[in-house]
């Protein structure tokens, strides 16, 4: 530990990595349903143990009130309880936004960009730098591990530096929107409802946005300009454009051309607890998956 504070540097020994493929459901077939887990060693994880409790500290007064993940104060059930009153209260689409391998993809060019615009040091930015870009890594098959290889992207799962990293990129996504609210570009609630001043919230790599009907709110959202600069992409593939409270289903299908994303109803889940529905019943928690 004394050795990386002065040095920033880990022995590539320290930070060498087997990743194991788990299936996210039973009876897997394609290679995109497994997620990637690190099994890194003792050493590292208390390097990252370390650095993470550091920026656990601080994280909370940069994140935004948006954001409800890893943050002291702030629960999952924020989210799913905000959610659910904004569906009884007004007319409007919510567009659920799905990243695709989202750790897996984070540039690391971007993520020094944003530690350096939330005023990170440089000392900082080189631990950070070390711990994310310079593993070896081995893939585990049948017990077996590969030849090591090094990756140019990506945060890996499976220490817990890595989230509050996410969260920081996914800050930039924050700012984003709010910017294209302010703007005119998109329509948030805070034009619907007078009292209050609302567009999104973002759960790690979940992010709901409640858009007004407006055409241009959908056509302004599909977010290349976020895409490019920071790695990760959006799959509009998936059913995640809902309409509620009276939108009629011709102008979900029109919004959702426009979008470039497929229609989904209002028990898609967010968060593992479907929409629409109050999670304090306990027959709709277990009925989520």
């Amino acid at each position: 530990m004394e050795s990386f504070y002065s040095s920033t540097k880990l022995d590539i020994s320290v930070n060498a990595t087997f990743i194991a493929l788990i299936p996210e459901k039973k009876n897997v077939m394609n290679i995109s349903k497994f997620i990637s887990i690190s099994l890194v060693g003792s050493v590292y994880k208390i390097v990252a143990k370390v650095l993470s409790r550091r920026l656990k500290l601080v994280t909370g007064p940069l994140i935004s009130e948006n954001q409800c993940a890893f943050l002291k104060g702030r629960q999952i059930y924020d989210g799913i309880l905000i959610t659910n009153e904004i569906l009884h209260s007004v007319e409007l689409v919510i567009l659920k936004l799905d990243f695709s391998k989202a750790y897996d993809c984070v540039r690391w060019d971007f993520l020094e960009m944003v530690l350096i615009k939330m005023g990170f040091g440089n000392k900082w930015r080189s631990w950070i730098r070390e711990c994310t870009s310079t593993p070896r890594i081995s893939m585990l098959v049948n017990g077996s591990t590969t030849r090591e290889f090094i990756i140019r992207r990506g945060l890996r799962q499976g220490d817990p530096l890595p989230l509050y990293l996410f969260i920081m990129v996914t800050k930039a996504l924050n700012l984003l929107i709010l910017a294209a609210e302010r703007c005119g570009a998109i329509e948030g609630i805070s034009n619907m409802l007078p009292d209050y001043s609302f567009t999104h919230l973002q759960f790690a790599d979940d992010t709901v946005l409640f858009l007004g009907t407006l055409e241009k709110s959908l056509i302004n959202v599909k977010l290349r300009c976020f895409e490019a600069c920071s790695g990760l992409s959006i799959n509009f593939n998936k059913p995640c454009l809902v309409g509620v409270v009276g939108v009629e289903i011709e102008t979900v299908n029109r919004l959702a051309m426009l979008c470039g994303c497929q229609v989904g109803s209002l028990l898609i889940n967010y968060l593992g607890i479907p929409l629409g529905v109050d999670p304090k019943e306990s027959k709709d928690m277990g009925s989520s998956s």
